[in-house]
């Protein structure tokens, strides 16, 4: 198999990972919102909604970091993959919830 087609196919796997992945985490937050039968406090529910909205947030900026290393290809200096990764690895650490955490 060629490079690009392999590339392709990775770029098409990781796509529709990522879509499963987001839309299994609305989900889980509409379910948790609306779901519940006990009433949180006011603030307890505007800071969980604050950390979703962060946590979207980061999550977007991981699969976006996620694509540009992916486009750069295999021919790409390590040392501009390197840059990348870290931009990642920190953008990753800001996502508290775990449905919206990303695997490596």
């Amino acid at each position: 198999m060629s490079r690009f087609l392999i590339t392709k196919q990775r770029r098409l796997l990781f796509q529709s990972i990522s879509s499963f992945e987001a839309s299994l985490a609305t989900a889980e937050m509409l379910n948790r919102y609306f779901g519940e039968k006990d009433q949180k406090d006011s603030i307890e529910q505007i800071l969980e909604g604050a950390t979703y909205c962060s946590d979207l947030f980061y999550r977007k900026r991981v699969d976006e970091l996620d694509q540009q290393i992916l486009d750069l290809g295999p021919e790409a200096p390590a040392e501009k993959v390197k840059e990348l990764q870290a931009v990642w690895d920190a953008y990753a650490k800001n996502i508290v919830n775990d449905l919206m955490k990303k695997k490596k």
